[in-house]
């Protein structure tokens, strides 16, 4: 066999190894590439072709049979998947987790995916079909590309004909181990599936509740393993991988049984180990249960709460718990949900099969306003506390951004005014519009408390909506509401997803250091009726039941928001910043590592720093608000590219005097204000001029006078 491979011209082998590369990105079934890899890296040990050239033909091939693979699983694949997942096992809340794991560790899943035989092309579908940007893709799999070809010829390379007799002597052994590992990864899954049929009732789970619930998965290992679902999800784990061990030791055996010049196995189980490993070590730590929190403030009488909820279900997602406090100390709560959820595109697949046009996502939009209501109802929230406003689901963004000027039109829905028959029916989706609503709501329900997104949540609109929040206090310096932020989307959290009422839940770790977090500790009762006023949400629940349920938990939590109230002189001030992502990584040239703010005098000072030297064919942007005294606002947009400075203005006349330095990897923002500035409300970002790429968090800074 070795003769025959051989004899095979370097140009038709390289062709052939490219053909299969393609193909096997693409999905065909039963593509084996190994042994192309294999007479490639014999043709180069005997000096027929070069270790570059191959090289290059291979990622080449790999990348582009990936973004096939990709555009299949982005425009065919989820819409099968959300008709016939169920029939797979796929059900909408395990689609719901692959989702938020794909796009919290989208590119970190491709580039160690692509290493593992049976992972290779369901990693591309999967990437398509939880809709990761494209450019996050296409960098991330180019790395792939060219990192996996390459460690697989230099190993078939170095390793050369020794390798094929080991394989062919060792094949039987080989094909031994993955059936038996198969076995041992069926019988897990069976105890599994026994121990979740044999499962106690709620209530008896909860009587056994320990003292003290904030405890790490290491002490309940301590005291006795772990819970009744864990042990279940444990041994669920250990099958998959042991199958996928299976999987990876059984093919490359039967095949050599039939060509002897197969690649060594050693390689290829190293391969899988890796991401394997790396998997297992991302759900052990998403499984972890936080340390107790600070306890927040408990509602009294004269509480005023205020809620600003972006979507309908985050009200009771984030506050189902202390909306039912507040009302039960006698204090007064005023929810106002901003939008009416009719930009969720696979909620609006689910309720009809039929692809999502615009009048059936407003017909989504009216039905989540009714499930919001009940909810709130539920919860014991009077309909006269309810204000919806209408706005653009998955617009805010835009809105925050580029809405002062002039209306935005909703790119779901085609409306550029309120559709529904709501108070503020054809109001125009402009920024001012927002503000007012929001400014007339303060003056009126005059809260002292208010619950708002977190600065850095995962969601776009959540983001703005605490923005539009700062702006409005901006304008009322009077009004000293105390404020707190909340999380709803970061990644996979909250986990474990699923109902688990007995568990606290705790911050993601990515945010746990960005403190302090205070929890509020929910009642049995109050934790099962928030359960159940998320159950609700049927247009939710039919898509990712497990996430929203993962919020009833034993207790809510909150952090305090970038509010300055006092601006010292020549002391440093960090404004909102998550650390680099992997995504980061690959592009460092505008990940963001800090944004640092200090004042000298009349002059203030914003520097940027970038993980590497900063590319000049990027924008780095400072948006500025400026509030004077009398009630005015001027918003200025300052950005660095390259050599050349500019400014925006978005709102009002008045000049600003602004320089800008880059020095390595930091540019500086220097201005001076105008006289009868009250209050500053500023973030920075860096992008082109259509996309943002990093941000920084939003900071509100209430100057002396």
């Amino acid at each position: 066999m070795l003769r025959w491979w051989e004899s095979l011209s370097p140009i038709a082998t390289i062709a052939t190894l490219a053909a299969a590369l393609l193909a096997e990105g693409v999905g065909f079934p039963f593509i084996v590439v190994e042994p192309f890899f294999l007479a490639v890296g014999l043709l180069i040990s005997a000096g027929k072709t070069s270790f570059w050239n191959v090289w290059l033909f291979a990622g080449t091939a790999s990348f582009t049979g990936s973004a096939i693979g990709y555009s299949i699983g982005r425009h065919w694949l989820r819409l099968l998947l959300d008709r016939y997942g169920n029939r797979l096992g796929l059900t909408p809340e395990r689609m719901g987790m692959v989702e938020g794991w794909f796009h919290r560790y989208g590119a970190g899943a491709i580039i160690i995916g692509r290493f593992a035989a049976p992972l290779r092309t369901a990693t591309l579908y999967m990437a398509g079909a939880t809709r990761i940007p494209f450019l996050s893709f296409a960098v991330a799999s180019i790395v792939a590309a060219f990192a996996w070809t390459g460690a697989y010829l230099l190993a078939f390379y170095l390793l050369g004909t020794a390798a094929l007799r080991l394989l062919h002597t060792s094949a039987l052994y080989l094909l031994a181990a993955a059936v038996v590992l198969g076995g041992v990864a069926l019988l897990l899954w069976y105890r599994a599936r026994r121990h979740h049929l044999s499962a106690p009732p709620a209530e008896e789970e909860a009587t056994e509740e320990p003292e003290d619930r904030r405890q790490d998965v290491g002490d309940l290992l301590n005291e006795g393993g772990l819970p009744h679902n864990a042990r279940r999800r444990t041994w669920r784990w250990m099958a998959v991988l042991l199958l996928a061990l299976a999987f990876t030791l059984f093919y490359p055996a039967l095949y050599s049984l039939f060509v002897s010049e197969y690649p060594v196995i050693l390689a290829i189980a190293t391969a899988f180990l890796f991401p394997a490993g790396y998997l297992y070590w991302q759900y052990w730590q998403n499984t972890r249960i936080r340390a107790p929190l600070l306890e927040l403030p408990p509602p009294s009488g004269e509480t005023r709460l205020l809620f600003l909820a972006p979507h309908p279900d985050d009200e009771a997602l984030a506050a189902g718990g202390i909306l039912q406090q507040v009302l039960k100390a006698g204090g007064e709560v005023q929810v106002a949900v901003l939008t009416c959820g009719d930009g969720f595109w696979r909620a609006a697949w689910a309720l009809k099969r039929t692809w999502p046009t615009p009048d059936r996502l407003l017909y989504l939009g009216k039905l989540r306003l009714g499930e919001s209501q009940q909810a709130l109802a539920h919860l014991g929230v009077p309909k006269e506390r309810m204000t919806y406003w209408g706005f653009p689901d998955g617009e805010m963004g835009r809105l925050w951004l580029r809405g002062w000027q002039a209306p935005i039109t909703s790119r779901n829905t085609g409306a550029s005014s309120v559709p529904y028959e709501l108070p503020t029916k054809s109001i125009p989706y402009q920024a001012s519009n927002l503000v007012k609503l929001l400014g007339d709501l303060l003056d009126d329900f005059q809260p002292n408390l208010i619950l708002a997104p977190y600065p850095l949540d995962g969601h776009p609109d959540h983001r703005a909506t605490y923005n539009f929040l700062l702006y409005a206090l901006a304008t009322r310096p009077h009004a000293q509401p105390t404020v707190y932020t909340y999380v709803v989307h970061h990644g996979e959290w909250p986990s474990p997803w699923g109902l688990h009422p007995h568990l606290f839940l705790g911050p993601p770790r990515e945010l746990a250091r960005y403190g302090p977090w205070l929890a509020l500790n929910l009642e049995d009762e109050e934790a099962a009726r928030k359960g159940e006023a998320i159950g609700l949400y049927s247009s939710q629940m039919r898509v990712m039941a497990g996430w929203l349920l993962s919020f009833a938990r034993a207790d809510e939590i909150f952090t305090l928001p970038a509010i300055q109230e006092e601006v010292p002189e020549e002391k440093p001030i960090l404004l909102p910043m998550l650390p680099p992502t992997l995504k980061d990584r690959l592009d460092p040239g505008t990940a963001l590592l800090s944004a640092v703010l200090m004042r000298k005098g009349s002059v203030w000072n914003l520097t940027l720093r970038v993980l590497r030297q900063p590319r000049r064919d990027r924008q780095f942007r400072l948006r500025l608000w400026l509030f004077s005294d009398d009630g005015k606002a001027v918003g200025h947009v300052l950005w660095r590219e390259g050599l050349k400075e500019g400014h925006e203005t978005l709102l009002g006349r008045e000049p600003l005097s602004f320089q800008t330095a880059l020095d390595g990897s930091a540019i500086t923002f220097s201005w001076t204000l105008p006289k009868g500035t009250v209050s500053l409300l500023l973030g920075a970002d860096t992008g082109t001029d259509r996309r943002i790429e990093d941000r920084s968090g939003w900071m509100l800074l209430r100057l002396k006078p």
